[in-house]
């Protein structure tokens, strides 16, 4: 397993903006390819990740069936069976 740092950001840090500006570009290109791959479907998509990331991809989004609500906690760290869990219980909301 490898260690991971967290990422805050607050107002006024240069270099947490600058990542999150980052972060921002990165989720453009995730959101591109999904928006392709969905192209005129009405599939629910749920986000699995850290919590404080999910503000940062809905930024970015153009996939209008992404649910408000998402997974938290670590995709790389979870039962694929409990992330199958989690996600039904949203979607069923």
């Amino acid at each position: 397993m490898t260690s991971r740092n967290a990422i805050f950001f607050s107002s006024g840090d240069k270099k947490s903006e600058d990542k999150k500006n980052q972060l921002q570009r990165y989720f453009s290109i995730i959101n591109d390819a999904i928006s392709e791959k969905l192209n005129k479907k009405k599939d629910p998509l749920v986000l699995i990740g850290a919590e404080y990331l999910f503000p940062i991809y809905k930024k970015v989004n153009s996939y209008p069936y992404l649910l408000r609500r998402g997974v938290k906690g670590s995709p790389e760290r979870m039962k694929k069976e409990t992330i199958h869990k989690e996600t039904l219980k949203l979607i069923s909301l």
